[in-house]
């Protein structure tokens, strides 16, 4: 009788075991993704408010839509996170990274202009600091960051470079883009790369000479030429999957339904690109809420209607 408690028991408990073991993700627009494992949640680059003509004029201040937020909340039916992380502090990636971290109970790990950011939201907001090339960990995630400049839009010009000001108050020009971290999310299920800036010299490289290969490379798509994508991450940690990123058009107004790509942007010339170099790399273009769940022992990554 005993043993037959414990063949059901083991029996019951199966599913739950592999329902908290897998590791998947979501786009949610723009660079923005959560990743999750049925026990922890790490939302990246939460940015759905987007300026209006006032907020580029500097009469309005440019701040989280709070009612757009928690339709978000509602349609990932997400009630609490563990962690938000951001890349870099220009408001397509962090705008609304204070208010999620309020809203759910998260801590946002910053560095000194994330900070600044996230106190002139709420003085009280729970954060820890990031450090280069440290690894921390959320349940079962190391995460280890990594910095390097951001990379300039055109030619040698960046879009507002510089550090955040200390006396930041929601101006849409001071959401300056201070310095990009990188993230190397390493959990048993999984090894991800989260890299936000479009040219890649094999930055991690530097700091992990140890890291030779990685699973699932999440990496921002933002122009035409593909030489850096080719001969970055790709060449050096050999992933078994390419996610494109940050190809959502982060100066229209948020749509939930449906994604307006960056008009400069060609993917279907990234994919043949990458394919080309990389005919064993699997190549997706995330649809908006899928869930993405990446299969361990198989080695793929399976997309959930």
């Amino acid at each position: 009788m005993m043993l037959k408690n414990l063949f059901f028991t083991l029996i019951l408990l199966l599913p739950l075991s592999q329902a908290f073991g897998a590791l998947e993700m979501r786009w949610l627009g723009v660079a923005s993704f959560l990743i999750e494992d049925g026990q922890s949640k790490i939302l990246v680059d939460p940015a759905w408010t987007r300026p209006g003509v006032l907020h580029w004029l500097g009469v309005s201040d440019f701040k989280s839509d709070e009612i757009l937020l928690d339709k978000v909340i509602a349609k990932l039916d997400v009630k609490r996170l563990d962690a938000v992380l951001v890349t870099h502090s220009h408001y397509d990636h962090i705008v609304d990274a204070p208010a999620m971290t309020k809203k759910t109970g998260a801590v946002f790990y910053t560095d000194k202009n994330f900070e600044t950011i996230a106190k002139a939201y709420d003085p009280n907001l729970l954060t820890n600091t990031l450090e280069v090339n440290k690894s921390f960990r959320v349940g079962k995630f190391t995460i280890t960051a990594y910095q390097r400049d951001h990379v300039p839009l055109i030619g040698s010009i960046d879009f507002v470079p510089g550090d955040v000001p200390k006396d930041f108050h929601f101006d849409f020009w001071d959401y300056k883009a201070g310095r990009t971290w990188i993230y190397l999310i390493e959990h048993p299920e999984g090894v991800i790369i989260f890299h936000n800036t479009h040219d890649d010299d094999q930055d991690l490289k530097n700091y992990r000479p140890d890291v030779k290969t990685v699973d699932i490379y999440i990496q921002g798509v933002t122009k035409s030429d593909t030489t850096p994508l080719v001969n970055g991450y790709a060449k050096t940690l050999n992933p078994k999957v390419f996610i494109a990123n940050h190809f959502d058009n982060f100066l229209l107004s948020f749509d939930f339904e449906k994604t307006r790509y960056l008009p400069h942007v060609d993917l279907e010339q990234v994919k043949k690109d990458l394919n080309q170099s990389y005919p064993q790399m699997k190549f997706i273009v995330p649809e908006l809420w899928q869930k993405m769940r990446w299969n361990s022992s198989e080695k793929v990554i399976e997309l959930i209607k």
